[in-house]
């Protein structure tokens, strides 16, 4: 049976092998911050050049240029709308025993146990600030838990805490 259990599913408020939910934690549609904003003036710049490119095939002219860059940044915002929906659609609950990540591409469930260390980030730039944890695992996996997930920050430390940590 297909697991029908979506990214904005609510956590249950207890996993037999983790206990009770402690905080969960959900992307929202403006998780990708300015990864929209540029989104949208690629999706903009493309129609402009597309019409641009209309023109000049109207006046019997073939501008490759406008029809080339048009597309070209339609295939950017495409790659930028995917990765703002990848961050939308995520949920985070942290349990007692552990922590189960949602995403598109399924769910991961560790348990305190499973993590070898946990390492906050702050990153600051020109675009504003950034914070995500790197979880690595025993099993030299590695989870990046980030600040797309409201109010993840405040309950990070959770998850830094028991790294390393016997179960």
């Amino acid at each position: 049976m297909a697991n029908t259990v979506s990214a904005l599913t609510p956590m249950p408020r207890e996993e037999p092998s983790l206990g009770h939910l402690l905080s969960e934690h959900h992307g929202g549609v403006l998780s990708g911050k300015w990864l929209l904003v540029i989104m949208v003036i690629c999706f903009l710049a493309g129609i402009a050049q597309a019409v641009a490119g209309v023109r000049a095939l109207l006046e019997h002219v073939i501008d490759v240029t406008a029809f080339g860059s048009a597309v070209l940044v339609f295939v950017v915002g495409l790659g930028l709308f995917v990765r703002s929906v990848w961050l939308w659609r995520q949920s985070l609950g942290i349990y007692e025993g552990g922590f189960v990540i949602r995403r598109l591409t399924g769910t991961r469930t560790v348990r305190w146990s499973e993590i070898e260390s946990a390492r906050a980030v702050r990153e600051y730039s020109s675009w504003g600030t950034r914070f995500f944890v790197e979880v690595t695992l025993r099993s030299g996996a590695m989870i990046v838990l980030s600040d797309a997930l409201s109010g993840f920050e405040a309950q990070s430390s959770v998850i830094v805490n028991h790294a390393g940590l016997p179960g």
